[in-house]
């Protein structure tokens, strides 16, 4: 579909707010990180990387938040290669940030 930002794609319903298959694997010990970036929570937009939505101008803070604490050298790993680490990746390399 076409959305004020560009094009979308239209995904089968997952990670829904609330549901089984939001949550973090229950081995993950998320509780001890300092932060969760939660990202494509917003009706009218979609989110793939963990930088920006998809209109590429709203930010999610991680950039920020990594830089401020000196953090300059990023390791991505994720299920969908193709877009949300895909995505993620080439905004980290964007913000300069050395990305693997």
């Amino acid at each position: 579909i076409e959305m004020p930002y560009g094009p979308q794609t239209l995904w089968p319903d997952h990670c829904i707010q609330g549901s089984l298959g939001s949550d973090f694997h229950s081995g993950l010990a998320w509780t001890r990180a300092e932060l969760v970036i939660r990202k494509g929570f917003r009706p009218e937009i979609d989110s793939y990387s963990a930088f920006f939505e998809n209109d590429h101008a709203t930010p999610t803070g991680l950039a920020g938040y990594l830089k401020e604490r000196g953090i300059d050298r990023l390791t991505l790993v994720g299920l969908a290669t193709d877009f949300c680490v895909a995505f993620s990746a080439l905004d980290a390399v964007k913000h300069g940030f050395h990305t693997t």
